[in-house]
């Protein structure tokens, strides 16, 4: 017998075979077995290859099976307060952010009027990168800031779905 491992388990409804062109040198008939923990197995179906020379199909007659479910879709959770830890960095320069904005789907919910900005890493305050004017910025610590933060306490609780940063344009100084 030959034993061939699915990297993703499914059903096998037909089978398709490329023999010598001879009957004399070909397999006629397969019976398909199936595991689930890859020691017992279960007589499924036969495949019947004809006189199995040449290329031959056999189809099972059994329906595929069903597609996994598509889980249903993520929703982000509403929440007052949004924190924004910085997971990775270019340098260990202070970042310069002239705006972040927060959306929940194509609406911006953040802004001036919208919430308070605060952080544990500043050296200017965070406010300037959420009061939608580009010619006021965050400038965050320097030095290592992967782990530190900026929250944004909505005035109204929200999810946010999309992120949008305006940067220094040099990546030694953007986040």
């Amino acid at each position: 017998s030959v034993t061939y491992q699915l990297h993703n388990p499914n059903g096998v409804t037909k089978i398709k075979t490329i023999q010598w062109g001879s009957a004399n040198n070909a397999i006629p008939k397969f019976d398909l077995y199936c595991s689930t923990d890859d020691v017992t197995f279960s007589y499924v179906w036969t495949a019947d290859l004809g006189t199995g020379a040449g290329t031959n199909e056999a189809i099972s007659g059994l329906a595929p099976p069903p597609l996994p479910a598509t889980p249903p879709p993520t929703v982000a959770p509403v929440c007052s307060s949004w924190k924004l830890e910085i997971a990775a960095e270019n340098k260990d320069w202070e970042a310069h952010i002239f705006e972040i904005e927060l959306y929940s789907g194509d609406q911006m919910i953040s802004g001036a009027g919208m919430g308070i900005a605060t952080s544990d890493c500043e050296r200017s305050s965070p406010d300037g990168a959420f009061d939608g004017d580009t010619s006021t910025k965050w400038v965050t610590c320097s030095g290592a800031k992967v782990g530190k933060s900026v929250t944004y306490q909505l005035h109204n609780p929200n999810g946010v779905t999309k992120i949008k940063t305006i940067q220094w344009g040099s990546a030694n100084n953007a986040i």
